[in-house]
């Protein structure tokens, strides 16, 4: 149906109100208000390339977030202000394989808005539209959303429809490709930011991106590849090097498989770890803390004959520590950074990921996203570890988000606080320390006297699985430590942490590479313990 005249004549007028309003914020007299008529003037409007479909005023009440994300749970409705919800789409097109294509945004604004901008990152393999309430990088976070605390949020499906743990057929374009991989970041957030000057005559103060899994990977890729736009980023349980993780992944399912591993036998070992190094940070919690000094080897399990609900065979345990260590060269050393023994190891959530149903993401991964052309199901199964990267690495060039250079983002005053869980089962938390370690080298040789601390800092968070989750601590509020240290200054030594598996209880989950230790006090509460370098 087309717009009538005076719909059109209407629209005009606030949009030149609009162009006012910007040229006075622009002088520093402030943002327009967010009102529920400047708010449905932008429906069939064009900002920054998005074409908006949709433009209404949402009243104040719970707002459903959506479906449960990666860790299999959904976090609670927010209570969300009134604000104007705007959908529409950025280049729709036809693909090379005859499909349609186009970056699917949704974008929400406060009536009182703060003049900050929250990109809410994506999961998995994206292809669905999330809700954009401003998630925190856990799940398990009970802090406000950032809709709640005034933020205007934008989330996408980064260029592609489909489920984000299906099939990756979006990889047989292009250009579907390249937006997944990076450049949804930047056509998003410039759409993002022109619509926001349009709707209330101002760009944002400060840009954020904030997610976790994938959507933790873009926070890395919006910091190193989008210096310009944004002042803070938030990685949980980041997927940056998703092509080896992958590759990690496919070989320790097939371990377990072929040794017939089960549940019970992996919920063995978690338990074992915790009770040999649990013990190391001076108190036990059924946590661990001191990771440095935790020397656990499945081997200490391993039956003297036969197998009982005690112990476990050679067959088993020799498969255990083949998967955990992942594979080698032909000098036998490993490829990959090795998995942690926490207390997550056997857990459901844990086992869905390692062993279980969603365990073959990571065929589709390498087989149909990273190899080009597409590996067969024959070569798949018969997988050369040390050289299946030569046929991923034009796409982990592309994708994976392993830079060291941060100079311009630093030198703009840009933060990056990133938390991954000691328990994720689907990206290995130790080459997340060997890159920020690798991170921290880089910017010292290139001048960066202080090294990464200085503008980057990893949180490893004991029990927490992937986003959230496990027997160990996953609510803690990283989005207030970013912005914190990104407008106050307040470089965060430590985030205070509680989780569902300790209830009543809190603790200081420390920056890398420092921990908790018991200092004094019952025990219960995170001004009992402090933080500690090795």
């Amino acid at each position: 149906m087309k717009p009538s005249m005076w719909s059109l004549i209407a629209g005009a007028l606030i949009w030149g109100t609009a162009l006012t309003a910007s040229a006075q914020a622009q002088a520093g007299d402030g943002r327009v208000p967010v009102t529920a008529a400047r708010c449905a003037a932008l429906g069939g409007g064009t900002a920054g390339g998005l074409t908006v479909r949709d433009a209404r005023f949402v009243a104040a009440g719970p707002l459903s977030t959506g479906q449960a994300g990666s860790n299999g749970a959904a976090p609670p409705p927010v209570a969300a202000p009134g604000h104007c919800l705007i959908e529409g789409a950025i280049e729709p097109r036809t693909g090379a394989d005859g499909e349609h294509y186009a970056i699917n945004v949704q974008l929400r604004v406060p009536a009182d808005w703060n003049g900050r901008l929250m990109y809410q990152g994506g999961g998995g393999l994206n292809g669905t539209v999330g809700v954009a309430y401003g998630a925190n990088t856990s799940l398990g976070a009970t802090a406000p959303s950032a809709l709640s605390r005034g933020f205007a949020v934008v989330t996408t499906d980064s260029g592609h429809t489909g489920s984000q743990v299906g099939k990756a057929d979006f990889a047989r374009d292009q250009e579907a490709k390249l937006n997944y991989a990076y450049k949804a970041i930047g056509k998003v957030t410039t759409a993002a930011k022109a619509t926001l000057e349009r709707l209330a005559g101002a760009v944002p103060d400060r840009s954020y991106y904030v997610g976790c899994s994938t959507g933790g990977r873009e926070a890395l890729i919006a910091a190193q590849r989008y210096p310009l736009m944004f002042d803070g980023v938030a990685a949980g349980n980041p997927a940056f090097d998703l092509s080896r993780a992958a590759l990690l992944a496919h070989y320790s399912t097939r371990q377990y498989r072929a040794a017939n591993v089960t549940e019970a036998d992996l919920r063995m070992v978690g338990q074992a770890a915790v009770r040999q190094c649990d013990p190391l940070d001076g108190r036990k919690d059924g946590m661990i803390f001191d990771r440095g000094r935790c020397a656990f080897s499945p081997r200490t399990l391993q039956c003297a004959s036969g197998n009982s609900a005690q112990c476990l065979t050679k067959e088993k345990v020799d498969a255990i520590e083949r998967a955990f260590r992942g594979p080698v060269d032909g000098d036998g050393r490993p490829l990959f950074a090795p998995w942690t023994y926490d207390a997550g190891v056997g857990d459901p959530g844990w086992m869905v990921w390692q062993t279980g149903e969603l365990a073959g993401l990571s065929d589709e991964i390498i087989s149909r996203y990273y190899s080009f052309p597409p590996l067969t199901p024959g070569e798949l199964e018969r997988l050369d570890y040390v050289r299946a990267y030569d046929r991923m690495e034009a796409t982990a060039a592309i994708t994976d988000a392993t830079s060291t250079d941060f100079s311009t983002f630093r030198a703009r005053g840009g933060k990056v606080l990133i938390a991954t869980g000691l328990s994720d089962p689907i990206f290995a938390p130790d080459d997340l320390v060997r890159w920020y370690e690798k991170l921290d080298a880089d910017t010292r040789a290139a001048g960066g006297g202080a090294g990464a601390a200085d503008f980057a800092r990893l949180f490893l968070v004991p029990g927490m699985m992937h986003c959230g989750g496990g027997p160990g601590l996953d609510d803690f509020d990283a989005l207030g430590a970013l912005v914190d240290w990104v407008e106050k200054g307040r470089a965060p030594s430590s985030m205070v942490a509680r989780g569902a598996a300790v209830p009543g209880e809190s603790r200081p989950i420390c920056a890398y590479p420092a921990h908790a230790v018991f200092r004094a006090g019952g025990g219960r509460d995170a001004g009992d313990y402090e933080c500690r370098r090795p």
